[in-house]
Formats: C-alpha cells, structure tokens, sequence
C-alpha cells in the first residue's frame, strides 16, 4: 500500500523543498473540492505523522498557503479553507531566489560595522546565481519558537545564519527543510555547515604581536562575557602569554563590542592600571572608543606611551588616528564559503555537515611600538 509520504520527493539530487510539495498538495486538494471553503484542514500534528515531515516544515507550507490566502488560521481553533473568492487563481510566484539572513546580533539601529561589511561581502557572493538577500529580524535572545516563526513566514529558499544561537534554535533550523549554514559561530553536534573566523588564533596573534615589542603590562578589553566570541579570544590570549612561559594576570575590563563601552572600559583601566603599556581590545569599535579615552583622559601618548591592537580589521581601522594596528577577519572569504555550502545544500547536497574556520592574519599599523 502506498502512503501518503511517497507522493514527497525525497531523491538526492536538485528538487522542490519538501514544504513546496506539501504546499502544493494542499492547494490541489482545496482547488479539486476535497477541502470546501470553511473547512478546517488537518492539524499540523496530524499532517506531520501523515506526511512523516517534522513540524516545521508543515508549517512553512502552512504559511506559503495563508501568505496567497487559500487559507487562513484562528488561534486555539485551526486552520479554515478560504471563500473562493479569495482565493488567487495561480500561485504567488517570485523571480529571484531568496535567502534569508537571521541574526541575533544584526539587528535594526544596532549593526555593527563588521556585520554590515559581511552582508556588502554576501551581496556580492550571490549576485551570480541571482539571488536576493533578506534581512530576518529577531531579538538579541533569539528563543528557538520565535526564531522558527520568523523563518517560516518569511518565504525564503535557503537561509543564512550569523552570530551566536542557541543550541535549541540551531537544532531546530537542522530539522527543518531549509537549507541553512552558520557563519560567525560553531556549535558541536549540530547537524549544519558552519563557517567561522579562528577567533582563539586571532587574539594569540594580537598578544603574541605585543610581547613580540617587548610589552610585558598589558591590558584587554573584552567583549560581553556572555559572548561565545569573548571566551574564544580570552583562550587565544591566554594561549599567547603561556607560549612565552608568562602566567596571565593581565587586568581585564569588560566592554560590550561597541565604541562607548570600550570608552569606559579604558577610563577604568587608566584609573587602576596607570602603569600598562599596552592595550588588546577585542574588536576595532571598542579600540576606537579605547583610543578615544585615552586622548581625554590621560597625558599618555599612542604608540610612544601606550600601544593599542584592536580585531577585525573594519575600514574604521585604517582611517582613525593613530591608524589601527589590528587582527584582520577574512569577511569576503567567510561570505564566500558560506554561500557556495548554501548553494550546494539547496542542489539537494545530502553530505554530512562540515565546520571551516577561516585563519585570521595581523595587520600591524600605526598603533603599536616596541618599548
């Protein structure tokens, strides 16, 4: 007996999404009679065991149906078929691939310089298999229910994930149909590609640079502490001071990746630690902010009193002054990468999920001197 499944197809090679098919399926029953206006459909429970789909899935077919309005949902009673008479008599159909970018850490008012520089870098990677970007918006604690509500309803063919999220989001994205991949972040056991820049070999660079010049009193300012980027660049500094035989008890001010933090961060180390000849921060906004607070609030001079390494490399690096001595993040790369994994997943690619991280290089400027 054939099942309800085998009318999906789910071959290797390029084919329509699951979702699209269940879409598909729905609306010709609708179009044929089977469901009359008024009716309720079967409950995504239902039609996720019947189908042997996850519920994610149902439910981004659900919402392609409600978005043409062949159908539509009351809350706590179900899913109703339309009157006829708004119902379109084709299906929405768009021009463009669509590829949704969902970010907890990009979002409106709030998007840092590296992140708007890896979006110019995805534009770019896509424009030759015509695709458009979608920018997905959710929140800075991105819970999984919202995160899938907003990828659902959004309508896209494959999907770009960056920054930190958590495990229980990232799962559920995995077991969904889209294809996806992570850039900025990895997280172990999560079936997606992922690529990320070596944020633990950048800032080994960055203090490795400064104990190199001889300073020995050196200071960070970090990121957030509940950033997943802060501890990975902590262990990296660490790595450097233990590389040269030092236990590091560098005096370290927290931040929150963005200019002012940075500026109070370093009026708090100049305030304790008036003896540091130097300064890591990790990310150029939070140098520039450093840089700026010691100009206002010191008599010290950058590089002839104080040396300052940011990481990331924005063009904000190369035009303030001093210009910025930094570790260089390779956007083009990641933006590239991350779209030719994309583009595979979404030609039906079924190989196991890899993780690549990028190197990260020092790029020594004006910042920076020897004692």
């Amino acid at each position: 007996m054939t099942s309800k499944s085998d009318n999906l197809i789910r071959s290797k090679g390029k084919r329509t999404f699951l979702y699209r098919q269940l879409s598909k399926i729905l609306r010709e029953k609708i179009t044929g009679g089977e469901f009359a206006p008024g009716d309720r459909i079967p409950s995504m429970d239902d039609m996720a065991s019947e189908y042997k789909l996850n519920k994610a899935t149902v439910r981004s077919a659900i919402a392609e149906l409600i978005a043409e309005g062949i159908i539509y949902s009351v809350p706590a009673q179900g899913t109703f078929v339309s009157e006829r008479s708004e119902t379109p008599a084709t299906p929405i159909r768009r021009g463009m691939t669509t590829i949704g970018v969902i970010s907890t850490v990009m979002v409106p008012n709030d998007t840092g310089p590296l992140h708007i520089k890896l979006l110019d870098a995805m534009r770019v990677a896509l424009a030759p298999i015509n695709a458009n970007l979608m920018l997905l918006h959710c929140n800075h604690e991105g819970r999984e229910q919202q995160v899938m509500d907003v990828i659902n309803t959004a309508g896209i063919d494959g999907l770009i994930c960056v920054g930190p999220f958590s495990s229980n989001a990232l799962r559920l994205i995995a077991e969904s149909d889209y294809p996806a991949v992570v850039v900025g972040h990895t997280q172990p056991g999560i079936k997606l590609d992922m690529v990320c820049a070596d944020n633990r070999g950048g800032a080994f660079l960055a203090i490795e640079h400064l104990l190199d010049l001889g300073h020995r009193k050196i200071g960070i300012i970090a990121g957030e502490r509940s950033q997943p980027d802060t501890a990975e660049r902590m262990e990296g500094a660490k790595d450097a001071f233990r590389a040269e035989g030092i236990i590091m008890n560098a005096p370290i001010a927290y931040g929150d990746f963005q200019a002012p933090g940075g500026f109070e961060a370093m009026k708090s180390l100049l305030e304790n630690h008036a003896d540091l000849s130097a300064v890591f921060c990790m990310n150029d906004e939070m140098a520039a902010g450093a840089i700026q607070a010691i100009c206002e609030n010191s008599n010290k001079n950058i590089p002839n009193d104080i040396s300052v390494v940011g990481f990331d490399d924005i063009y904000l690096a190369s035009q303030i002054s001093p210009r910025l001595t930094t570790v260089n993040v390779p956007v083009e790369e990641m933006a590239k990468t991350a779209v030719q994994k994309l583009t595979k997943r979404m030609s039906g690619d079924e190989e196991v999920p890899t993780s690549v991280t990028l190197a990260t290089s020092i790029v020594v400027r004006d910042s920076t001197k020897a004692v």
